[in-house]
């Protein structure tokens, strides 16, 4: 079972490679393409470099209109002012266009209201550009506007843009006006053709997410469900948040909004994305606090100095390496199945090396369709082994919850606790009601508990303090436990305290009286550290230990729960103090319970 689930995982990273591969070959083609069009800039692609000018004249519009004064603008990096902008720019044009053959558009993408003219005659609006956002009527984001054929020179074209671009609140950055020319029946008026890809994968990442929220929803102390889920419906809104622009050319001013989106799901993504990681080896969340100060910091920083889809690319970068950090980690310290999330992380990591724009538009969705593919055969084959140890598991504990019953209930402890009630119901007939009531309690809770996965740590202690009063009277010895505890409502098995204390009244004749027995708990790096301190006494005639640590049944039960209860995050260990006078007996289990 566990090499089939290997080899399906093994099958789920050839298809993240296969994703990746064909990730970079889109890229390649892409890159050849966007170098193609940046040769063909002046006979009319993308127009990179435009003059610009404040203010408002209709002059500026004209052809012969001298504008060699006005400063060169890289059209990616344009400042949001306020008021009216022109932009310029002379070049030439395709034979097909000048022979009226093929119609021609020039296609404006960005945040700008903006009124077009080519060759001095007005050919479009984009909304209405205005000096105060009161008279501004807002542009859409994309707007393709057709170019009359009559309008080409074979010669000098002038290509002249008024703009005005306001928000609703004051806000003063880069962004980035696109302006191309190009067929007018071309690919670019259809920008959903570009996400077509991304969308046949998104579903099965739609998918997966509602297969692990079904899966939290049946369980919810499933929390690693819950993390995987949450990190594939942010995957799939920050889709939904891309495609919005494809299916709907929405006002300029609503861009913010969107990119706004995209950027919080790509943090809760990584935030998502590490605590599952945390959570499956059982890591403090102390590391994701540090993790979302890290990310809050970057998110600030990219956005005030390089812009919201640098913010984005950056904010998932961190997440997954931050991510990859926890794992390796994992790796050092050996921890099942970390090496090969370790190699599905950094595998996804390699599609961070494609071109920015092109990455966030689409390879970003492949790539995390393959990483999806991987996290929910490693989910699968994390659940198979979980079920499968919790079922041997749960065998074993009915077996030793018998044994533990039937170690209550056997002859020989009954013997004993009717001889001692017997004698003091003679000599003292108000303590044999009290013994009579201690055994009465003990059995209560014990029956209570006994077919239960978890009980709080309040319920344990009344069944030791009901134990230890028993044995009291039993032994005719003053039993004490103190204890000193900072979450009386952790969870725990039942009787895993109450077999250590009966563990140690067997195995040793005390003489001195009260013995007292000592419980503390620790909630430290996401952990409970429980310390249960009980007296050496000398060995009993049945006993031939001599100081040895007690093992056998008691052990066997203590360690058998905890596994049940949180696999192999829990740890026990039991050893003798330095100086010899006392058992300790160490468990450490995390604060919230595995999967």
């Amino acid at each position: 079972m566990q090499f089939k689930f290997r080899l399906l995982f093994l099958v789920a990273l050839s298809v993240t490679v296969l994703a990746l591969a064909y990730v970079f070959s889109l890229a390649g083609q892409q890159a050849s393409e966007s170098r193609q069009q940046t040769v063909d800039t002046l006979r009319g692609m993308y127009v990179t470099h435009m003059r610009i000018h404040q203010g408002d004249h209709p002059m500026w519009a004209d052809t012969d209109f001298d504008d060699t004064a006005w400063p060169l603008q890289d059209m990616s990096k344009l400042v949001r002012t306020p008021g009216i902008t022109w932009l310029r720019q002379n070049f030439l044009v395709w034979p097909e266009y000048l022979e009226g053959k093929t119609p021609a558009a020039i296609f404006v993408e960005g945040g700008a209201s903006t009124e077009i003219y080519f060759n001095g005659e007005f050919v479009g609006r984009n909304g209405v550009p205005a000096a105060n956002p009161a008279e501004e009527i807002v542009g859409n984001i994309d707007a393709k506007i057709f170019v009359p054929a009559r309008l080409f020179r074979d010669a000098n074209n002038v290509l002249a843009v008024r703009m005005s671009s306001h928000l609703p609140w004051q806000h003063r950055y880069e962004y980035q006006l696109r302006i191309s020319f190009e067929p007018y029946a071309g690919e670019r008026q259809n920008r959903i053709n570009d996400y077509l890809p991304s969308i046949m994968l998104i579903g099965a990442i739609g998918a997966a997410a509602l297969y692990f929220a079904t899966g939290f929803s049946i369980s919810n102390e499933n929390k690693a469900a819950l993390w995987l889920s949450l990190l594939l419906f942010c995957v799939v809104i920050q889709f939904a948040s891309e495609l919005v622009r494809g299916l709907y050319s929405y006002p300029y001013q609503w861009h913010a909004l969107r990119v706004s989106i995209i950027t919080l799901m790509a943090t809760f993504s990584g935030i998502f994305l590490n605590l599952l990681v945390s959570h499956k080896f059982g890591y403090p969340r102390r590391i994701i606090w540090g993790f979302v100060a890290a990310q809050i910091t970057l998110l600030f920083y990219t956005i005030r100095y390089h812009g919201q889809d640098e913010a984005t690319y950056f904010i998932l970068m961190l997440g997954v390496a931050a991510s990859i950090l926890q794992t390796a980690f994992a790796v050092y310290q050996k921890k099942k199945d970390a090496r090969l999330l370790l190699v599905a992380l950094v595998l996804f990591s390699l599609s961070f090396t494609v071109n920015r724009g092109y990455f966030l538009d689409g390879f970003y969705y492949f790539a995390m369709a393959g990483f999806a593919i991987s996290l929910f055969v490693w989910r699968a084959f994390t659940f198979e082994q979980t079920k499968n140890t919790a079922i041997a598991a749960s065998a074993r504990s009915d077996r030793l919850q018998y044994e533990l019953l039937k170690k209550q209930l056997q002859p020989h402890f009954i013997m004993n606790t009717l001889m001692a009630l017997s004698e003091w119901i003679i000599e003292s007939p108000k303590t044999g009601i009290k013994m009579i009531q201690a055994l009465a309690t003990e059995f209560r809770i014990l029956h209570s508990i006994s077919d239960q996965e978890k009980i709080t740590l309040k319920q344990e202690l009344e069944l030791c303090m009901a134990h230890l009063d028993l044995m009291s009277y039993r032994r005719d010895q003053r039993f004490v436990l103190t204890a000193d505890i900072e979450d009386s409502s952790a969870p725990i098995p039942p009787a895993i305290f109450h077999t250590l204390l009966e563990n140690a009244i067997t195995h040793n004749r005390y003489e001195a009286t009260p013995i007292e027995f000592c419980l503390t708990q620790k909630l430290k790096s996401g952990q409970y550290i429980y310390l249960i301190e009980t007296p050496v006494g000398k060995p009993r005639m049945d006993n031939h230990q001599d100081g040895a640590r007690p093992s056998g049944f008691g052990f066997q039960y203590v360690e058998t729960r905890i596994r049940q209860l949180w696999a192999d995050q829990a740890h026990f260990d039991s050893r003798r103090s330095d100086d010899g006078s006392v058992w300790l007996s160490e468990l450490v289990v995390p604060s919230e319970l595995s999967p």
